[in-house]
Formats: C-alpha cells, sequence, structure tokens
C-alpha cells in the first residue's frame, strides 16, 4: 500500500452501488449492492486518495 493511502469507499445515492477505490491496484471498483459482484472498473494511471459521491450530471436541456 502507497505510504498515508488506504481503500476509500462511497455509496451511490442514485442506485445501489457502492464505489471502492484501490490505490494498490490503482482502480475504483463499482460493486451492485444487489448481487455483491463487480460491475465496473475504472483503471487510473495514478493511486486513487479519497472517493467522494458528487451525484449524476443533468443532461442538456433545449432551451427554446
Amino acid at each position: 500500500m502507497p505510504e498515508g493511502m488506504s481503500f476509500s469507499m462511497s455509496v451511490a445515492q442514485n442506485g445501489d452501488y457502492i464505489y471502492v477505490s484501490d490505490p494498490i491496484a490503482q482502480h475504483v471498483l463499482q460493486i451492485d449492492l444487489e448481487s455483491l459482484t463487480i460491475t465496473g472498473d475504472i483503471e487510473l494511471d495514478f493511486a486513487p486518495g479519497n472517493i467522494t459521491w458528487l451525484g449524476i450530471a443533468e443532461s442538456d436541456h433545449d432551451h427554446d
């Protein structure tokens, strides 16, 4: 484990997922809480420090 780092977790507010940062493998994993399986894996080129859920960006609206 890189010095001063640890695993970090955040819970999604729009679904039944948690996100876990892995500073050893330099990944962020998406885990489905219902099935307890990894449903996503984001590979990084750096060791993630902390992870925070900020929400989902709104899609653009067509303003008339």
